[in-house]
């Protein structure tokens, strides 16, 4: 599988380490290209990206290239998704994979149309603790399901670019695929309704959400998650309530505890979370290779959706976001219907 990668920014840094640590002859770090202006040459450098594009199209018309892994700002997404597709080429996007549900469905029905690769870049689902907390979930450890709680209380207000509403900014779009990406894999997709209250900076972005996300079987999900959170108490956590206990993990995204209780508040056991490879610099963010490892399984079989991140969970995903969104008053320029 060659990857073209479109954008040299932080998460196509994170991803080329771990790329390059998976070593393997199947994933290859073939070529990149980023936005006009800006030349891609030191990226290639560091990490090994084997060619250098001037422009997007000169690498779309390397018959060599397999897959483009957009990872531009968000506001981007659909452009570079349409014109790969349009080239033949398979995609791999950044989370979120487009500004809206509108885009998101274009973007996949292209992707069909075409009979490319197609698939949303969104790690935390690659894991194998989803799958294991799932297995537990199944064999009816905590009994029947009944209600979850997800925290996701951050601070990234650093970052210029979540605070900017021409680049779609917003704790939605920058957090949400996390937290609703989770209560996707464990609760399904098979929802009723969704009842949200949004917080706005000045700037027009959201800073956090309160969401109350009722299933058609009746379970329902709280999701509460903030980008403007007292940066020295971060709470990040998800808890799986059942008729006979529960799941706790430490983390939305990446936990690195898992314990499950009996109704009686008394731990049964704790999920041993395998190791996972680590970035080669800053932050020391992990367990990437696990997408990577998928994304070449599905292209080289054949596949083109991961069985982790179909396009039902993509969907699902952007159109909670853009009912969020709807329901907090939150618009990006230039960006037309949400649906």
């Amino acid at each position: 599988m060659n990857i073209g990668v479109y954008g040299t920014g932080t998460i196509a840094s994170w991803c080329s380490s771990f790329i390059n640590q998976i070593n393997s002859d199947d994933i290859v770090t073939y070529g990149c290209a980023t936005s006009p202006g800006f030349d891609a040459t030191e990226f290639a450098n560091k990490w090994g990206w084997k060619n250098v594009y001037g422009s997007l199209e000169e690498m779309l018309a390397d018959n060599n290239v397999d897959i483009i892994y957009v990872a531009v700002p968000n506001t981007l997404h659909k452009e570079i998704c349409m014109k790969a597709i349009e080239a033949g080429k398979g995609i791999i996007c950044e989370k979120p994979f487009a500004m809206n549900y509108r885009e998101t469905k274009e973007i996949i029905d292209a992707a069909k149309a075409k009979g490319v690769f197609c698939s949303e870049a969104l790690w935390p689902s690659f894991l194998p603790i989803r799958d294991m907390v799932k297995t537990e979930i199944e064999s009816g450890t905590i009994g029947e399901v009944v209600a979850g709680d997800i925290l996701q209380l951050d601070n990234s207000t650093f970052l210029p670019r979540v605070m900017d509403l021409n680049l779609g900014g917003g704790s939605i779009l920058d957090e949400g695929p996390y937290a609703i990406g989770a209560m996707v894999d464990y609760f399904g997709t098979d929802i009723e309704s969704v009842h949200a209250h949004v917080r706005k900076f000045e700037t027009g972005v959201d800073a956090g959400s309160h969401y109350e996300v009722k299933y058609k079987n009746g379970v329902t999900v709280h999701v509460h998650q903030t980008m403007d959170w007292v940066k020295e108490q971060h709470l990040d956590t998800i808890t799986i309530i059942g008729t006979k206990g529960k799941i706790w993990m430490n983390a939305v995204a990446n936990p690195s505890q898992c314990i499950i209780y009996d109704s009686m508040g008394e731990k049964i056991k704790e999920l041993e979370i395998p190791k996972q490879l680590v970035n080669q610099g800053m932050p020391p963010v992990s367990g990437y290779e696990h997408e990577w490892i998928a994304f070449e399984k599905a292209f080289s079989t054949g596949v083109k959706e991961t069985n982790e991140v179909t396009y039902e969970k993509t969907l699902t995903i952007a159109k909670i976001m853009s009912e969020i969104r709807k329901q907090g008053q939150i618009s990006f320029p230039n960006e037309g219907e949400l649906f």
